[in-house]
């Protein structure tokens, strides 16, 4: 274990770039003559501030190896969060000189491999191989951020030497930061591995009944639930506990990390089911809005364009009336199918809008009655040949 935490430091001190520290800077720190060559190396600030993350974390390994690793782990992290790979205050291409000298120096000091991808794999046996089943959410969470941290060193290792190579590793880091996050995600809601899946089922199983029927099955959300299967429990020789760390047998947690990862899938699943169903209910409904009103405009033209004199404008009136309630067959068919995606707290709305096309179908009903009494009364004033309204006769 003191291996992987003096090598996460050591690759992440010399990835920060290969500029000289002051000389006159106090190296305060219990560690090999090739940690403080490569400390050396980095820019004054990022040197200083190393050496003071590390001096304060180191003391921590004889208290719990763990606990160091979430200072110094983080330490480190939050140096390198700004470089994205290059150093921040230098030109890219004197950046990536620095990076291959860095490189280079940790070859020449500790005989490292040069393939990243041999380095993940051996990163991934150190980092797996302290796993246990006793282990609480939060350890496990702070061991996959050691291993992704060491696959992002690697991955900034492989940009510009192979393509190929810097894609592989970046679909590492995707799986490793995805179990990560799931980790994270329950620590400190359950005390272990086993009781986190038990806790989990019980939550997801409830969170299915409450969610409505339509995201439940869109989901297929009860199906990927009944599939899950459920690790067994682990029952360990009573004498592991007193067994050193490093004699420990590596604990496989890959069942457990299998079930949190669909029981966490089957919530996210359905809560963006939710959220997608309610975000097109709301367009739904914006657009039923704005044909409800169209139809009332449609309505105002109609009414405004009834004539006591002229049978034509009032025939112009029956067409608006047609063309109005044809848009009223849309909001019908929107409605219907807004109503198969809304949730209940958009069904006011809804009922708002049917309300409306109901009140407008009506007024387009009561036009059209008015325009028919209105052409009889035409008819008739032109049979009888008396003046129209505005004192016109019709010729005779």
């Amino acid at each position: 274990m003191r291996r992987i935490m003096k090598s996460t430091a050591l690759v992440a001190a010399f990835l920060i770039g290969s500029q000289q520290i002051s000389q006159s800077l106090e190296l305060k720190i219990k560690t090999d003559d090739a940690t403080r060559r490569a400390i050396l190396q980095l820019p004054d600030a990022l040197g200083v501030a190393l050496v003071k993350s590390l001096t304060a974390s180191m003391p921590l390994i004889d208290k719990s190896i763990l606990l160091y690793m979430k200072t110094a782990e983080a330490s480190l992290k939050e140096l390198l969060r700004e470089t994205r790979c290059v150093l921040v205050d230098g030109p890219i291409a004197e950046v990536k000189a620095s990076i291959e000298s860095a490189v280079n120096n940790v070859i020449r000091y500790h005989n490292v491999r040069t393939d990243p991808l041999a380095q993940i794999s051996a990163a991934k046996e150190e980092y797996m191989s302290i796993l246990r089943f006793n282990l609480k959410p939060e350890d496990i969470t702070y061991i996959y951020g050691g291993l992704l941290y060491n696959i992002r060193i690697q991955y900034c290792r492989a940009i510009g030497a192979s393509t190929g190579t810097a894609d592989i590793i970046n679909q590492e880091a995707e799986k490793v930061q995805s179990t990560m996050l799931n980790w994270a995600f329950i620590r400190g809601s359950c005390a272990s591995p086993q009781d986190c899946v038990e806790s989990r089922r019980k939550f997801v199983e409830s969170f299915i009944a409450a969610s409505d029927v339509r995201d439940v099955n869109s989901t297929k959300a009860k199906e990927l639930f009944d599939g899950t299967v459920k690790p067994a429990r682990p029952i360990e020789p009573w004498y592991i506990g007193y067994l050193p760390e490093k004699w420990r047998p590596a604990q496989d947690l890959r069942a457990h990390e299998l079930a949190l990862a669909n029981f966490q899938g089957i919530e996210l699943g359905i809560t963006g089911a939710l959220n997608s169903r309610i975000e097109s209910a709301r367009n739904a409904i914006s657009a039923l809005n704005q044909l409800a009103a169209a139809m009332g405009q449609s309505v105002t033209a109609a009414s405004n364009g009834l004539s006591k004199h002229d049978l034509r404008q009032n025939n112009n009136v029956r067409a608006e009336v047609s063309r109005g309630k044809a848009i009223g067959h849309q909001v019908a068919v929107g409605l219907a199918g807004a109503k198969s995606l809304a949730d209940s707290s958009q069904a006011v709305e809804l009922n708002n809008i049917q309300a409306l096309i109901n009140r407008l179908t009506m007024d387009f009903d009561n036009i059209l009655a008015q325009a028919q009494k209105l052409d009889e009364q035409i008819t008739i004033d032109m049979q009888m040949n008396r003046p129209l309204p505005g004192g016109f006769v019709p010729p005779t």
